[in-house]
């Protein structure tokens, strides 16, 4: 399996064999969007035991990004990570979502574009089972992205878990462009007493 920057550089030497496009944007108008921003829509309870839910990452993008590369928590004893697969946006855009961890899924768009991924849409869907009933604290652990030069790009973390409104933070994981990438870890990091776990992918 590709790591994100192995599929970045694979995505932006892709030759597109019919017409390439010039952006990858979802079915509705483009938003203005001065900044890229990064949200997850989960629910906030779930139960029973052995149904399947499922997280989504909504982008609410510039045209800077070309690649993003996210990386969910969750409560382990709530529910655990199956899939991961291409969002609206990324679809539309003819990209592409790997999953190399569970709960992270790495997005990119085939072929390096002027305007990468704009407006607002889905770009990932995360699966989910239930292993009990109660609250699976689904948020976003990091993220990376990438431009079409491959220079990192800004985004900001939100939280829109349940039907809540996103809580925008400009986490410290946010890596702007010059700054070294930081290091992803390696297994499992435990989080507080409700333990929350954070899943970061392999090397």
């Amino acid at each position: 399996m590709l790591g994100f920057d192995d599929l970045v550089i694979v995505a932006l030497n892709f030759r597109v064999v019919s017409a390439p496009q010039s952006s990858a944007g979802p079915a509705r108008p483009p938003a203005s969007a001065t900044a890229d921003e990064l949200s997850v829509v989960a629910p906030g309870h779930v139960g029973p035991s052995g149904t399947r839910i499922t997280a989504r990452l909504a982008l609410r993008g510039s045209g800077r990004v070309q690649g993003l590369s996210t990386t969910l928590e969750w409560d382990p004893d709530v529910v655990r990570p199956l899939t991961a697969s291409a969002g609206a946006m990324i679809t539309a855009g003819g990209g592409v979502v790997l999953s190399p961890a569970p709960g992270v899924a790495d997005a990119a768009l085939l072929g390096a574009r002027v305007v990468g991924l704009s407006g607002e849409g889905v770009v990932a869907e995360v699966g989910f089972e239930v292993l009990r009933a109660g609250d699976p604290h689904i948020a976003i652990a990091s993220v990376i992205a990438r431009d079409a030069a491959n220079r990192p790009v800004a985004v900001v973390r939100g939280i829109a878990s349940g039907g809540r409104e996103p809580q925008r933070i400009a986490g410290a994981r946010s890596v702007e462009i010059g700054d070294a990438l930081p290091d992803r870890g390696r297994g499992l990091c435990c989080g507080r007493r409700r333990s929350r776990n954070r899943f970061r992918s392999a090397a």
